[in-house]
Protein backbone atom coordinates (compact mmCIF):
# COMPACT_ATOMS: atom_id res chain seq x y z
CA UNK A 1 0.00 0.00 0.00
CA UNK A 2 1.17 3.46 -0.91
CA UNK A 3 0.05 6.57 1.30
CA UNK A 4 0.49 10.56 0.03
CA UNK A 5 1.38 8.85 -3.30
CA UNK A 6 0.47 9.88 -6.98
CA UNK A 7 2.28 7.21 -8.92
CA UNK A 8 0.72 3.97 -8.45
CA UNK A 9 2.08 0.78 -9.09
CA UNK A 10 1.70 -1.00 -12.80
CA UNK A 11 0.16 -4.43 -12.68
CA UNK A 12 2.00 -7.55 -13.70
CA UNK A 13 1.77 -10.20 -16.17
CA UNK A 14 -0.63 -10.51 -18.82
CA UNK A 15 -2.78 -7.24 -16.97
CA UNK A 16 0.63 -5.20 -17.12
CA UNK A 17 1.20 -5.94 -20.85
CA UNK A 18 -2.47 -5.25 -21.79
CA UNK A 19 -2.23 -1.97 -19.64
CA UNK A 20 1.05 -0.67 -21.05
CA UNK A 21 -0.27 -1.55 -24.53
CA UNK A 22 -3.25 0.77 -23.79
CA UNK A 23 -1.25 3.31 -22.48
CA UNK A 24 1.10 3.80 -25.60
CA UNK A 25 -1.89 3.25 -27.66
CA UNK A 26 -3.60 6.41 -25.77
CA UNK A 27 -0.54 8.87 -25.78
CA UNK A 28 0.49 7.78 -29.58
CA UNK A 29 3.72 7.42 -29.12
CA UNK A 30 6.54 4.62 -27.57
CA UNK A 31 8.67 6.19 -24.81
CA UNK A 32 5.91 8.34 -23.70
CA UNK A 33 5.19 9.24 -20.12
CA UNK A 34 2.45 6.73 -19.01
CA UNK A 35 -0.25 8.59 -17.88
CA UNK A 36 -2.00 5.57 -16.41
CA UNK A 37 0.71 6.15 -12.99
CA UNK A 38 -0.76 8.66 -12.22
CA UNK A 39 -4.41 8.91 -10.43
CA UNK A 40 -7.31 11.61 -11.73
CA UNK A 41 -8.03 13.39 -8.87
CA UNK A 42 -9.08 17.20 -9.17
CA UNK A 43 -8.64 18.84 -6.69
CA UNK A 44 -6.19 16.49 -5.24
CA UNK A 45 -7.35 14.65 -1.85
CA UNK A 46 -6.00 15.84 1.53
CA UNK A 47 -4.95 12.05 2.18
CA UNK A 48 -5.03 8.67 1.19
CA UNK A 49 -3.35 5.37 0.24
CA UNK A 50 -3.82 3.01 -2.13
CA UNK A 51 -2.78 -0.79 -3.72
CA UNK A 52 -2.05 -2.10 -7.14
CA UNK A 53 -5.44 -3.88 -8.60
CA UNK A 54 -7.03 -2.86 -11.65
CA UNK A 55 -11.00 -2.77 -11.56
CA UNK A 56 -13.34 -3.17 -14.39
CA UNK A 57 -16.19 -0.48 -14.27
CA UNK A 58 -19.37 -1.82 -16.37
CA UNK A 59 -21.97 0.62 -17.16
CA UNK A 60 -25.25 0.10 -16.27
CA UNK A 61 -23.84 -3.05 -13.62
CA UNK A 62 -23.60 -0.84 -10.43
CA UNK A 63 -25.93 -1.38 -7.85
CA UNK A 64 -25.95 2.31 -5.61
CA UNK A 65 -27.71 2.76 -2.08
CA UNK A 66 -27.71 4.87 0.55
CA UNK A 67 -28.08 4.92 4.49
CA UNK A 68 -31.53 6.95 3.38
CA UNK A 69 -33.85 8.12 1.14
CA UNK A 70 -32.33 11.61 -0.68
CA UNK A 71 -33.80 13.39 -4.03
CA UNK A 72 -30.26 15.33 -3.39
CA UNK A 73 -27.98 11.95 -2.83
CA UNK A 74 -30.67 10.36 -6.24
CA UNK A 75 -29.64 13.01 -8.62
CA UNK A 76 -25.86 13.03 -7.49
CA UNK A 77 -25.79 9.22 -8.48
CA UNK A 78 -27.57 9.95 -12.09
CA UNK A 79 -25.23 12.59 -12.73
CA UNK A 80 -22.29 10.67 -11.74
CA UNK A 81 -23.09 7.76 -13.55
CA UNK A 82 -23.11 10.27 -16.59
CA UNK A 83 -19.90 11.30 -15.87
CA UNK A 84 -18.21 8.02 -14.99
CA UNK A 85 -19.58 6.47 -19.03
CA UNK A 86 -19.94 9.90 -20.96
CA UNK A 87 -20.29 7.15 -23.75
CA UNK A 88 -23.96 5.67 -23.90
CA UNK A 89 -23.41 3.55 -26.44
CA UNK A 90 -20.48 1.04 -27.56
CA UNK A 91 -19.40 0.07 -24.09
CA UNK A 92 -17.99 -3.56 -23.45
CA UNK A 93 -21.09 -5.61 -21.46
CA UNK A 94 -20.99 -7.50 -17.89
CA UNK A 95 -21.36 -10.53 -20.33
CA UNK A 96 -18.43 -9.42 -22.17
CA UNK A 97 -16.55 -8.93 -18.67
CA UNK A 98 -17.30 -12.32 -16.71
CA UNK A 99 -14.93 -13.74 -15.20
CA UNK A 100 -12.05 -11.60 -16.50
CA UNK A 101 -10.90 -9.37 -14.80
CA UNK A 102 -12.08 -8.00 -10.70
CA UNK A 103 -14.98 -5.15 -10.69
CA UNK A 104 -16.71 -2.89 -9.20
CA UNK A 105 -20.19 -3.83 -8.59
CA UNK A 106 -21.43 -2.03 -5.51
CA UNK A 107 -21.72 1.96 -4.47
CA UNK A 108 -23.28 2.56 -1.15
CA UNK A 109 -23.45 6.06 0.42
CA UNK A 110 -23.96 6.68 4.27
CA UNK A 111 -24.99 10.35 5.73
CA UNK A 112 -25.15 10.85 9.27
CA UNK A 113 -26.94 14.11 9.44
CA UNK A 114 -30.55 13.71 8.81
CA UNK A 115 -31.42 14.42 5.09
CA UNK A 116 -34.44 16.51 3.34
CA UNK A 117 -36.42 15.45 1.04
CA UNK A 118 -36.97 18.97 -0.20
CA UNK A 119 -34.03 20.50 -2.02
CA UNK A 120 -32.55 22.92 0.24
CA UNK A 121 -29.14 24.67 -0.64
CA UNK A 122 -25.78 24.34 1.26
CA UNK A 123 -24.76 27.16 3.92
CA UNK A 124 -21.61 29.02 4.68
CA UNK A 125 -19.16 26.63 6.65
CA UNK A 126 -21.33 23.22 6.44
CA UNK A 127 -19.16 20.12 6.70
CA UNK A 128 -17.89 18.62 3.63
CA UNK A 129 -16.21 16.21 4.77
CA UNK A 130 -16.12 12.63 3.47
CA UNK A 131 -14.47 9.57 3.57
CA UNK A 132 -14.21 7.13 0.68
CA UNK A 133 -12.94 3.30 0.39
CA UNK A 134 -13.03 0.77 -2.46
CA UNK A 135 -12.46 -2.55 -0.93
CA UNK A 136 -13.19 -6.16 -1.81
CA UNK A 137 -17.06 -7.31 -1.08
CA UNK A 138 -17.60 -10.76 -1.54
CA UNK A 139 -14.86 -11.70 -3.01
CA UNK A 140 -11.94 -10.91 -4.82
CA UNK A 141 -13.65 -10.44 -8.03
CA UNK A 142 -16.76 -8.08 -6.70
CA UNK A 143 -15.39 -4.81 -5.19
CA UNK A 144 -17.69 -2.20 -3.37
CA UNK A 145 -17.43 1.92 -2.95
CA UNK A 146 -18.31 3.22 0.63
CA UNK A 147 -18.84 6.73 0.81
CA UNK A 148 -19.51 8.20 4.79
CA UNK A 149 -19.84 12.08 4.95
CA UNK A 150 -21.72 14.10 8.21
CA UNK A 151 -23.46 15.68 5.46
CA UNK A 152 -25.08 15.16 1.47
CA UNK A 153 -23.14 17.80 0.81
CA UNK A 154 -19.74 15.92 1.65
CA UNK A 155 -21.09 12.82 0.31
CA UNK A 156 -21.61 14.79 -3.21
CA UNK A 157 -17.47 15.09 -3.05
CA UNK A 158 -17.34 11.57 -2.72
CA UNK A 159 -19.14 10.82 -6.14
CA UNK A 160 -17.01 13.76 -7.62
CA UNK A 161 -14.14 12.07 -6.56
CA UNK A 162 -15.66 8.76 -7.36
CA UNK A 163 -16.56 9.64 -10.92
CA UNK A 164 -13.09 10.88 -11.19
CA UNK A 165 -11.23 7.62 -10.58
CA UNK A 166 -12.94 5.75 -13.42
CA UNK A 167 -11.24 6.20 -16.23
CA UNK A 168 -12.07 5.35 -19.91
CA UNK A 169 -9.53 3.17 -22.17
CA UNK A 170 -9.67 4.23 -26.01
CA UNK A 171 -11.87 2.15 -28.09
CA UNK A 172 -11.21 -1.70 -29.02
CA UNK A 173 -11.03 -2.67 -32.97
CA UNK A 174 -14.54 -3.19 -32.77
CA UNK A 175 -15.32 0.30 -31.37
CA UNK A 176 -16.17 -1.15 -27.99
CA UNK A 177 -15.16 0.87 -24.69
CA UNK A 178 -13.79 -0.64 -21.39
CA UNK A 179 -13.93 1.72 -17.77
CA UNK A 180 -11.25 1.14 -15.07
CA UNK A 181 -10.19 1.99 -11.78
CA UNK A 182 -6.72 1.87 -11.22
CA UNK A 183 -5.03 0.78 -8.39
CA UNK A 184 -7.51 -0.39 -5.82
CA UNK A 185 -7.74 -0.87 -2.88
CA UNK A 186 -8.42 2.93 -1.26
CA UNK A 187 -9.10 4.87 0.95
CA UNK A 188 -9.29 8.45 0.91
CA UNK A 189 -10.29 11.02 3.28
CA UNK A 190 -10.96 14.07 2.38
CA UNK A 191 -12.07 17.87 2.96
CA UNK A 192 -11.29 21.34 2.24
CA UNK A 193 -8.96 23.76 2.96
CA UNK A 194 -11.03 26.96 2.97
CA UNK A 195 -14.96 27.03 3.08
CA UNK A 196 -15.83 29.70 0.34
CA UNK A 197 -14.47 28.47 -3.02
CA UNK A 198 -16.45 30.49 -5.23
CA UNK A 199 -16.70 32.28 -9.20
CA UNK A 200 -18.06 35.73 -10.15
CA UNK A 201 -20.21 35.94 -13.29
CA UNK A 202 -21.59 38.87 -14.69
CA UNK A 203 -25.14 39.11 -16.62
CA UNK A 204 -25.29 42.53 -16.57
CA UNK A 205 -22.44 43.84 -19.13
CA UNK A 206 -23.78 40.72 -21.61
CA UNK A 207 -26.78 39.07 -21.23
CA UNK A 208 -25.90 35.01 -20.01
CA UNK A 209 -28.89 33.06 -20.87
CA UNK A 210 -30.08 30.24 -18.13
CA UNK A 211 -28.49 27.24 -19.74
CA UNK A 212 -24.87 28.99 -19.72
CA UNK A 213 -25.53 29.75 -16.21
CA UNK A 214 -26.26 26.32 -15.64
CA UNK A 215 -22.59 24.68 -17.15
CA UNK A 216 -21.20 27.19 -15.16
CA UNK A 217 -22.55 25.54 -11.92
CA UNK A 218 -21.52 22.26 -14.00
CA UNK A 219 -18.28 23.53 -13.88
CA UNK A 220 -17.75 24.62 -10.29
CA UNK A 221 -19.80 21.26 -9.10
CA UNK A 222 -17.10 19.06 -10.95
CA UNK A 223 -14.34 21.11 -9.41
CA UNK A 224 -15.67 20.86 -5.91
CA UNK A 225 -16.50 24.58 -5.38
CA UNK A 226 -19.93 25.89 -3.79
CA UNK A 227 -20.15 29.10 -4.78
CA UNK A 228 -21.82 31.36 -7.89
CA UNK A 229 -21.45 35.09 -7.01
CA UNK A 230 -24.35 36.18 -9.47
CA UNK A 231 -23.02 40.06 -10.49
CA UNK A 232 -26.67 39.94 -12.26
CA UNK A 233 -26.95 44.33 -12.89
CA UNK A 234 -24.49 47.23 -13.29
CA UNK A 235 -24.74 50.37 -15.20
CA UNK A 236 -25.61 49.03 -18.46
CA UNK A 237 -28.92 46.57 -17.46
CA UNK A 238 -31.28 45.63 -15.06
CA UNK A 239 -32.03 42.18 -15.96
CA UNK A 240 -33.91 41.00 -12.40
CA UNK A 241 -37.59 41.13 -12.92
CA UNK A 242 -38.72 41.99 -9.60
CA UNK A 243 -42.46 41.37 -8.82
CA UNK A 244 -42.54 44.69 -6.12
CA UNK A 245 -41.12 47.02 -8.97
CA UNK A 246 -41.42 45.69 -12.33
CA UNK A 247 -40.15 48.18 -14.42
CA UNK A 248 -36.79 47.65 -12.95
CA UNK A 249 -36.66 45.02 -15.79
CA UNK A 250 -39.02 45.92 -18.23
CA UNK A 251 -37.13 49.64 -18.57
CA UNK A 252 -33.49 48.81 -17.41
CA UNK A 253 -33.31 45.48 -19.22
CA UNK A 254 -31.37 45.53 -23.17
CA UNK A 255 -35.04 43.94 -24.61
CA UNK A 256 -37.81 42.05 -23.12
CA UNK A 257 -36.23 38.49 -23.85
CA UNK A 258 -32.71 38.93 -21.51
CA UNK A 259 -34.69 39.44 -18.64
CA UNK A 260 -34.80 36.68 -15.68
CA UNK A 261 -37.79 35.62 -14.68
CA UNK A 262 -38.98 34.62 -10.77
CA UNK A 263 -39.55 30.98 -11.94
CA UNK A 264 -35.93 31.16 -13.50
CA UNK A 265 -34.49 32.71 -10.77
CA UNK A 266 -35.86 29.77 -8.71
CA UNK A 267 -34.65 26.98 -11.27
CA UNK A 268 -30.97 28.16 -11.05
CA UNK A 269 -30.87 28.34 -7.14
CA UNK A 270 -32.66 25.01 -7.33
CA UNK A 271 -30.02 23.53 -9.95
CA UNK A 272 -26.83 24.77 -8.12
CA UNK A 273 -28.77 23.45 -4.56
CA UNK A 274 -28.69 19.88 -6.21
CA UNK A 275 -25.29 20.39 -6.71
CA UNK A 276 -23.96 21.66 -3.66
CA UNK A 277 -23.47 25.14 -4.91
CA UNK A 278 -24.86 27.93 -3.16
CA UNK A 279 -25.88 31.27 -4.92
CA UNK A 280 -25.06 34.28 -3.70
CA UNK A 281 -26.85 37.21 -5.82
CA UNK A 282 -25.12 40.91 -6.33
CA UNK A 283 -27.03 44.34 -6.48
CA UNK A 284 -24.91 46.38 -6.76
CA UNK A 285 -25.25 50.19 -4.89
CA UNK A 286 -24.68 53.42 -4.60
CA UNK A 287 -23.35 53.22 -7.96
CA UNK A 288 -22.88 50.65 -10.75
CA UNK A 289 -26.52 51.31 -11.19
CA UNK A 290 -27.53 53.77 -13.76
CA UNK A 291 -30.00 50.94 -15.78
CA UNK A 292 -32.57 51.26 -12.46
CA UNK A 293 -32.44 55.41 -13.55
CA UNK A 294 -34.68 54.24 -16.46
CA UNK A 295 -37.28 53.07 -14.30
CA UNK A 296 -37.13 55.07 -11.12
CA UNK A 297 -35.19 58.69 -12.01
CA UNK A 298 -36.23 60.23 -8.57
CA UNK A 299 -34.20 57.85 -6.71
CA UNK A 300 -30.82 59.18 -8.54
CA UNK A 301 -28.72 62.28 -8.41
CA UNK A 302 -29.16 64.03 -11.67
CA UNK A 303 -26.01 63.68 -13.45
CA UNK A 304 -27.61 64.10 -17.12
CA UNK A 305 -26.91 67.98 -17.48
CA UNK A 306 -23.78 67.35 -16.01
CA UNK A 307 -22.03 64.62 -17.91
CA UNK A 308 -22.62 62.77 -21.59
CA UNK A 309 -24.61 59.57 -22.01
CA UNK A 310 -21.27 58.12 -22.11
CA UNK A 311 -19.35 59.08 -19.09
CA UNK A 312 -23.15 59.21 -17.16
CA UNK A 313 -23.17 55.07 -16.70
CA UNK A 314 -20.12 55.50 -14.42
CA UNK A 315 -21.02 58.85 -12.38
CA UNK A 316 -24.67 57.71 -12.04
CA UNK A 317 -25.61 57.11 -8.42
CA UNK A 318 -28.56 56.62 -5.89
CA UNK A 319 -29.40 59.69 -4.05
CA UNK A 320 -28.16 58.90 -0.74
CA UNK A 321 -30.16 62.23 0.92
CA UNK A 322 -32.94 60.81 -0.38
CA UNK A 323 -34.94 59.39 2.39
CA UNK A 324 -37.38 57.63 -0.31
CA UNK A 325 -34.39 55.97 -1.37
CA UNK A 326 -34.30 53.71 1.31
CA UNK A 327 -38.26 52.98 1.68
CA UNK A 328 -37.25 51.67 -1.73
CA UNK A 329 -34.87 49.72 -0.90
CA UNK A 330 -36.30 47.90 1.98
CA UNK A 331 -38.70 46.81 0.15
CA UNK A 332 -36.21 45.87 -2.68
CA UNK A 333 -34.42 44.00 -0.29
CA UNK A 334 -37.06 42.09 1.43
CA UNK A 335 -38.38 40.64 -1.86
CA UNK A 336 -34.93 39.87 -2.66
CA UNK A 337 -34.46 38.13 0.90
CA UNK A 338 -37.20 35.79 0.03
CA UNK A 339 -36.15 35.08 -3.51
CA UNK A 340 -32.45 33.95 -2.55
CA UNK A 341 -32.30 31.68 0.49
CA UNK A 342 -28.36 31.77 1.10
CA UNK A 343 -27.79 33.64 4.34
CA UNK A 344 -25.32 36.24 2.33
CA UNK A 345 -26.10 39.21 0.21
CA UNK A 346 -23.74 41.12 -2.20
CA UNK A 347 -24.28 44.58 -2.28
CA UNK A 348 -21.35 45.79 -4.39
CA UNK A 349 -20.38 49.30 -3.37
CA UNK A 350 -17.36 50.08 -5.32
CA UNK A 351 -16.29 52.68 -7.49
CA UNK A 352 -18.79 54.91 -6.04
CA UNK A 353 -18.08 58.32 -8.11
CA UNK A 354 -18.53 61.38 -5.45
CA UNK A 355 -17.99 64.15 -8.35
CA UNK A 356 -21.65 63.68 -9.46
CA UNK A 357 -22.87 64.05 -5.40
CA UNK A 358 -20.12 66.92 -5.33
CA UNK A 359 -22.03 68.73 -8.35
CA UNK A 360 -25.40 68.56 -6.55
CA UNK A 361 -26.59 71.60 -4.47
CA UNK A 362 -28.92 69.93 -2.70
CA UNK A 363 -26.59 66.99 -1.42
CA UNK A 364 -23.92 69.76 -0.70
CA UNK A 365 -26.08 71.61 1.29
CA UNK A 366 -27.12 68.34 3.27
CA UNK A 367 -23.68 67.62 4.09
CA UNK A 368 -23.15 70.88 5.29
CA UNK A 369 -26.12 70.65 7.35
CA UNK A 370 -25.16 67.68 9.18
CA UNK A 371 -21.57 68.20 8.87
CA UNK A 372 -20.22 65.64 6.70
CA UNK A 373 -17.87 64.81 4.40
CA UNK A 374 -18.18 62.80 1.04
CA UNK A 375 -17.03 59.69 2.40
CA UNK A 376 -19.58 60.17 5.59
CA UNK A 377 -22.17 60.23 3.45
CA UNK A 378 -20.96 57.23 1.22
CA UNK A 379 -20.46 55.52 5.12
CA UNK A 380 -24.24 56.40 6.16
CA UNK A 381 -25.56 54.85 2.69
CA UNK A 382 -23.66 51.87 3.59
CA UNK A 383 -24.75 52.03 7.56
CA UNK A 384 -28.22 51.91 6.26
CA UNK A 385 -28.64 49.69 3.62
CA UNK A 386 -26.56 47.16 6.01
CA UNK A 387 -29.52 47.49 8.78
CA UNK A 388 -32.34 46.54 6.12
CA UNK A 389 -30.44 43.43 5.08
CA UNK A 390 -29.52 42.94 8.95
CA UNK A 391 -33.32 43.25 9.16
CA UNK A 392 -34.21 40.60 7.03
CA UNK A 393 -31.44 37.92 8.21
CA UNK A 394 -28.82 38.51 5.48
CA UNK A 395 -24.91 39.47 6.20
CA UNK A 396 -23.64 41.67 3.62
CA UNK A 397 -20.63 41.02 1.04
CA UNK A 398 -19.04 43.97 -0.37
CA UNK A 399 -16.43 44.89 -2.86
CA UNK A 400 -13.57 46.58 -0.52
CA UNK A 401 -14.53 50.21 -0.97
CA UNK A 402 -17.05 50.08 1.53
CA UNK A 403 -14.53 48.10 4.11
CA UNK A 404 -12.16 51.01 3.64
CA UNK A 405 -14.46 53.77 3.69
CA UNK A 406 -17.27 52.45 6.24
CA UNK A 407 -15.59 50.27 8.19
CA UNK A 408 -16.50 52.16 11.76
CA UNK A 409 -20.10 51.96 10.49
CA UNK A 410 -20.12 48.43 9.49
CA UNK A 411 -21.71 45.10 11.59
CA UNK A 412 -18.49 42.75 12.29
CA UNK A 413 -20.49 39.77 10.37
CA UNK A 414 -19.92 41.83 7.31
CA UNK A 415 -17.98 40.24 4.65
CA UNK A 416 -15.26 42.27 2.52
CA UNK A 417 -14.49 41.09 -1.23
CA UNK A 418 -11.13 42.03 -1.42
CA UNK A 419 -10.13 43.17 -5.27
CA UNK A 420 -7.58 45.71 -4.77
CA UNK A 421 -4.59 43.77 -3.23
CA UNK A 422 -3.75 41.81 -0.36
CA UNK A 423 -2.49 44.76 2.35
CA UNK A 424 -6.31 45.72 2.34
CA UNK A 425 -7.02 41.54 3.12
CA UNK A 426 -4.70 41.36 5.77
CA UNK A 427 -6.44 44.92 7.23
CA UNK A 428 -10.18 43.95 6.84
CA UNK A 429 -9.15 40.49 9.24
CA UNK A 430 -7.09 42.27 11.49
CA UNK A 431 -9.70 44.57 12.05
CA UNK A 432 -12.16 41.71 12.93
CA UNK A 433 -13.83 41.18 9.50
CA UNK A 434 -14.34 37.87 6.94
CA UNK A 435 -12.83 38.21 4.01
CA UNK A 436 -12.84 36.61 0.33
CA UNK A 437 -10.09 37.47 -2.04
CA UNK A 438 -10.29 38.01 -5.47
CA UNK A 439 -7.80 40.46 -6.16
CA UNK A 440 -5.28 37.69 -7.82
CA UNK A 441 -8.19 36.16 -9.64
CA UNK A 442 -9.91 38.67 -12.22
CA UNK A 443 -9.67 36.32 -15.48
CA UNK A 444 -10.82 38.89 -17.84
CA UNK A 445 -7.44 40.99 -16.76
CA UNK A 446 -5.58 40.79 -20.05
CA UNK A 447 -7.93 41.00 -22.41
CA UNK A 448 -10.59 43.79 -21.98
CA UNK A 449 -8.60 45.42 -18.89
CA UNK A 450 -4.81 45.46 -20.87
CA UNK A 451 -2.07 44.53 -18.74
CA UNK A 452 -1.15 41.01 -18.61
CA UNK A 453 -3.60 37.62 -18.53
CA UNK A 454 -3.82 36.12 -15.30
CA UNK A 455 -1.78 32.82 -15.83
CA UNK A 456 -2.84 29.34 -14.08
CA UNK A 457 0.92 29.16 -12.63
CA UNK A 458 0.36 32.11 -10.29
CA UNK A 459 -3.22 31.16 -9.40
CA UNK A 460 -2.14 27.46 -8.22
CA UNK A 461 0.94 28.59 -6.85
CA UNK A 462 0.11 31.73 -4.57
CA UNK A 463 -1.47 31.15 -1.00
CA UNK A 464 -4.65 33.19 -0.72
CA UNK A 465 -3.78 32.98 2.91
CA UNK A 466 -0.90 36.15 4.08
CA UNK A 467 1.70 34.72 6.03
CA UNK A 468 1.61 37.05 9.00
CA UNK A 469 -1.82 36.14 10.75
CA UNK A 470 -3.14 34.33 13.76
CA UNK A 471 -4.89 31.46 13.92
CA UNK A 472 -7.64 33.34 14.59
CA UNK A 473 -7.48 35.52 11.82
CA UNK A 474 -6.43 33.06 8.93
CA UNK A 475 -10.06 31.60 10.23
CA UNK A 476 -11.38 34.85 9.02
CA UNK A 477 -10.26 34.31 5.68
CA UNK A 478 -13.36 32.76 4.10
CA UNK A 479 -12.09 31.87 0.78
CA UNK A 480 -11.67 33.15 -2.72
CA UNK A 481 -13.48 33.87 -5.66
CA UNK A 482 -12.49 33.89 -9.40
CA UNK A 483 -13.90 36.89 -11.10
CA UNK A 484 -14.83 37.08 -15.09
CA UNK A 485 -16.25 40.69 -15.90
CA UNK A 486 -18.74 40.83 -18.90
CA UNK A 487 -17.29 43.15 -20.98
CA UNK A 488 -15.75 41.24 -23.19
CA UNK A 489 -17.46 37.78 -22.33
CA UNK A 490 -20.89 36.01 -23.16
CA UNK A 491 -22.16 33.14 -23.78
CA UNK A 492 -19.73 32.24 -26.63
CA UNK A 493 -16.62 33.00 -25.01
CA UNK A 494 -17.35 32.39 -21.29
CA UNK A 495 -16.12 28.54 -20.86
CA UNK A 496 -12.92 29.25 -22.54
CA UNK A 497 -12.34 32.40 -20.41
CA UNK A 498 -12.76 30.80 -16.72
CA UNK A 499 -11.96 27.28 -17.56
CA UNK A 500 -9.32 25.76 -16.98
CA UNK A 501 -8.01 28.37 -14.70
CA UNK A 502 -10.81 28.38 -12.89
CA UNK A 503 -10.30 24.74 -12.23
CA UNK A 504 -6.56 25.39 -10.88
CA UNK A 505 -7.95 27.87 -7.76
CA UNK A 506 -10.46 24.81 -6.91
CA UNK A 507 -7.44 23.06 -6.44
CA UNK A 508 -5.32 25.85 -4.68
CA UNK A 509 -8.76 25.90 -2.31
CA UNK A 510 -9.69 22.72 -1.57
CA UNK A 511 -5.82 21.00 -0.99
CA UNK A 512 -3.00 23.44 -1.11
CA UNK A 513 -1.41 25.36 1.71
CA UNK A 514 1.43 27.92 1.91
CA UNK A 515 3.14 28.96 -1.86
CA UNK A 516 4.04 26.16 -4.19
CA UNK A 517 5.75 27.29 -6.53
CA UNK A 518 8.37 24.75 -6.70
CA UNK A 519 5.61 22.14 -6.61
CA UNK A 520 3.87 21.91 -9.64
CA UNK A 521 5.40 18.92 -11.35
CA UNK A 522 3.64 16.21 -13.89
CA UNK A 523 1.52 15.27 -11.18
CA UNK A 524 -0.36 18.53 -11.63
CA UNK A 525 0.06 18.61 -15.01
CA UNK A 526 -1.48 14.96 -16.17
CA UNK A 527 -4.20 15.43 -13.78
CA UNK A 528 -4.99 18.63 -15.17
CA UNK A 529 -5.18 17.49 -18.59
CA UNK A 530 -7.25 14.61 -17.02
CA UNK A 531 -9.77 17.04 -15.64
CA UNK A 532 -9.59 19.08 -18.96
CA UNK A 533 -10.73 16.15 -20.82
CA UNK A 534 -13.40 15.24 -18.35
CA UNK A 535 -15.15 18.72 -18.05
CA UNK A 536 -15.01 18.63 -22.31
CA UNK A 537 -16.93 15.49 -22.15
CA UNK A 538 -19.38 16.91 -20.04
CA UNK A 539 -20.31 19.73 -22.14
CA UNK A 540 -17.95 22.53 -20.56
CA UNK A 541 -15.50 24.10 -23.16
CA UNK A 542 -12.17 24.46 -21.44
CA UNK A 543 -9.41 25.04 -22.66
CA UNK A 544 -6.16 23.07 -23.26
CA UNK A 545 -3.18 23.14 -20.80
CA UNK A 546 0.40 23.14 -22.11
CA UNK A 547 1.71 19.51 -21.49
CA UNK A 548 5.14 19.77 -23.37
CA UNK A 549 6.64 19.17 -20.06
CA UNK A 550 4.84 15.89 -19.37
CA UNK A 551 3.83 14.67 -22.41
CA UNK A 552 4.37 14.55 -25.96
CA UNK A 553 3.26 16.96 -28.50
CA UNK A 554 1.52 14.36 -30.01
CA UNK A 555 -0.45 13.03 -27.16
CA UNK A 556 -3.77 12.34 -27.60
CA UNK A 557 -4.27 13.10 -24.34
CA UNK A 558 -3.90 16.26 -25.27
CA UNK A 559 -6.03 16.12 -28.21
CA UNK A 560 -9.33 14.63 -26.35
CA UNK A 561 -11.30 16.73 -28.15
CA UNK A 562 -11.38 14.42 -31.47
CA UNK A 563 -12.77 11.80 -29.31
CA UNK A 564 -15.88 13.00 -27.56
CA UNK A 565 -19.42 11.61 -26.59
CA UNK A 566 -22.69 12.90 -29.16
CA UNK A 567 -23.97 15.66 -26.94
CA UNK A 568 -27.30 17.03 -27.83
CA UNK A 569 -27.23 20.81 -28.06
Amino acid sequence: TKVHSFRTPRTSGIMKHHTMWRSLLLLGIVGAADVSEYPSFWPKPRVFSNGTMELSVVPGSLMFHSSMPSPLLDGAWKRTTSLMFPWTSGSISKEDQMGSNARLTEVFVEVKEIVSLHVQPPTLGVNERYHLDIVPSTDDLSWKCNITAETVWGAMHGLITLSQMVEPLQPTEEGKREYVIRAAPWSIEDYPVLPHRGLMIDTARHFLPTSTIRRQIDALSMNKMNVLHWHVSDAESMPYESTAFPDLAAKGAFIKEATYSKQEVKDIIDYAAERGVRVIIEFDMPGHNYAWSLAYPSLFVNCSDMYPTDTRFWVASFDPTNEKLYSFLDTFLREVAQTFPDQVIHLGGDEVQYSCWNESRAIREYMAKHNLTLTDLYATFESKVHSIAAKYNKSVQSWDEVYVSAKEVLPKDAIVQVWRGMETLTDAVKDGFRAVLSAPYYLNSGFDMGGLQVSWTSIYSNDPIPQDLTKQERDQVLGAEACIWGEEVNQFNIDQRVWFRGSMLAERLWSLQGNHTDKIGPDVLVRSIKQQCRMMRAGIKATPIDDRDVLPRRSLWNQCELDLPQRKH
